[in-house]
């Protein structure tokens, strides 16, 4: 059975017949669509190997006052695991890892119903769920590995992700024992496709081979090794939450970056900060917004307008490390924030809908940069643009003109 191009109802008719036919069968799978049970590996038998950094509160920074009541949960212990049997893919909404019957999911997750299938189209094979179950188009992609090394697989097509949610995990994979030299890594096969990102994924690979796994297809494994990620960005409970989403695990991240540093020559002290950076967009960028405005009133307070995108990599860790105040939209761009000296003044606006979304939240945190959010209202009314009157209030109090 496979699925063709019709319209929205009728797919929509044809996975509810699909999902029904198979739970109230008895059966797990029809051909290539399985129905498997969501599972968090802290309720595997699938125990984490030799731990490289234990278990501490984590971080979970807040972008409004009324949030920074929620207390730090506790993030697990860092490492690595074997799951024999496995197949993975490359899904750019979930991280997670078939293993027989069940769909495992990364320790650090909240505690479920998790809400997986997010967004439309699906991606991953992912075609129904409910609170305990997910239907599964299994596609297979050739051939089957042997042996290879998971590190998630979160939208690689975002910058944000790709240099946060993925590296550090390449990070750590340099701390695997020796009986794992010739495993290869297995990544997104969209994850190369600029320049500026392949170099710091050079910088943390140590010349490891590396094999791409295919959108929306599952690459059979014989003995996986799966590296456990710093960071947490989902998947995400059902319903709404009440506090910030997503967390770190400082220590391990803070080593990251470390470690990026010393890779590009910048980690020496004495860097001056002198410069005020306006994250900018060029035209034509996805998410226009009143940048024109925005740069008027930031012109008036010292800002300069950078275009990250037009950076290699390493120029745009070292504007970071010159930066006294970093401000600028919802963006990708603010990952590069991790980068920035402990003091570096920061603020972002963002639309209400984004209030518990604290990726660039935690950034400031772990970077100890006194960071600070600006809400703009509905994204479908004006949340893009932001009023030029309460960015130069808030500049005015917050980064005083120079």
């Amino acid at each position: 059975m496979v699925f063709v191009k019709i319209g929205r109802a009728a797919r929509g008719a044809l996975i509810g017949l699909l999902w029904r036919v198979i739970k109230w069968s008895g059966r797990q799978a029809l051909g290539p669509f399985a129905l498997l049970r969501l599972q968090k590996l802290a309720s595997t038998d699938l125990r984490l190997l030799t731990p490289v950094f234990p278990e501490e509160s984590a971080i979970r920074a807040a972008n409004s006052s009324a949030d920074a009541k929620h207390s730090n949960p506790r993030y697990p212990a860092i490492g690595f695991r074997t799951v024999p049997n496995a197949q993975v893919g490359s899904n750019r909404r979930v991280s997670a890892v078939v293993n027989g019957t069940t769909l495992l999911l990364p320790e650090a997750v909240d505690d479920g119903p998790w809400n997986i299938r997010v967004g439309e189209p699906t991606t991953g094979g992912i075609l129904r769920q409910d609170a305990d179950h997910a239907l599964v188009h299994l596609r297979q992609s050739a051939p089957k590995l042997s042996r290879g090394i998971f590190v998630g697989s979160w939208s690689p097509h975002n910058w944000f992700h790709w240099t946060i949610d993925t590296l550090p995990s390449v990070y750590l994979a340099r701390f695997l024992p020796p009986e794992f030299d010739s495993y290869p890594l297995l990544l997104p096969d969209s994850a190369t496709t600029r320049a500026a990102w392949e170099e710091p994924l050079e910088l943390v690979l140590e010349k490891r081979e590396v094999k791409f796994l295919p959108e929306n297809q599952y690459t059979a494994v014989g003995d996986l090794v799966w590296v456990d990620s710093p960071t947490c960005p989902g998947p995400l409970p059902v319903g709404v939450p009440s506090g910030p989403r997503f967390s770190f695990h400082g220590t391990a991240m803070k080593a990251y970056r470390d470690h990026i540093l010393d890779g590009l020559g910048l980690s020496g002290t004495g860097i001056s900060q002198t410069r005020r950076l306006f994250l900018a967009r060029a035209e034509g960028s996805y998410r226009s917004y009143n940048q024109d405005e925005a740069l008027e009133v930031a012109a008036d307070f010292g800002f300069e307008p950078v275009y990250l995108e037009t950076l290699s990599f390493k120029e745009s860790v070292a504007i970071m490390l010159e930066a006294c105040a970093v401000i600028g939209p919802h963006g990708a761009g603010w990952a590069n924030a991790l980068y920035c000296q402990p003091g570096t003044k920061g603020i972002m606006w963002t639309w209400d809908e984004s209030r518990h979304d604290n990726w660039f939240a935690n950034i400031g945190k772990l970077a100890a940069m006194n960071f600070s959010t600006i809400f703009t209202g509905r994204l479908d009314v004006n949340g893009h643009n932001i009023d030029p009157r309460h960015l130069r209030a808030a500049l005015a109090e917050t980064i005083p003109r120079a």
